[in-house]
């Protein structure tokens, strides 16, 4: 995966959630485009502490780095229908 190709998935609107599957068999989840920072040749996840609702800028528990070169497999999910 490129930086070029990951930057793509998050910034499309409107935003899909994304599935990072990692060479070692992890699957980090991605839910918000503001939750992950794209460089070159790496992503960063922020994880934010739980139990912040309403708040505009979460308190962050911690960050994940990932080389893009570990990560075999993007799954996206596909948009709910608005009822």
């Amino acid at each position: 995966m490129t930086s070029a190709d990951l930057q793509k998935l998050v910034t499309q609107k409107p935003f899909v959630p994304l599935r990072l599957f990692v060479r070692d068999g992890t699957i980090h989840e991605v839910r918000n485009r503001e939750l992950i920072w794209v460089g070159m040749g790496m992503a960063v996840l922020v994880v934010p502490l739980h139990d912040q609702t309403g708040v505009d800028k979460p308190l962050i528990k911690r960050t994940i780095h990932i080389d893009l070169r570990h990560i075999v497999k993007v799954g996206t999910e596909a948009a709910q229908p608005t009822p």
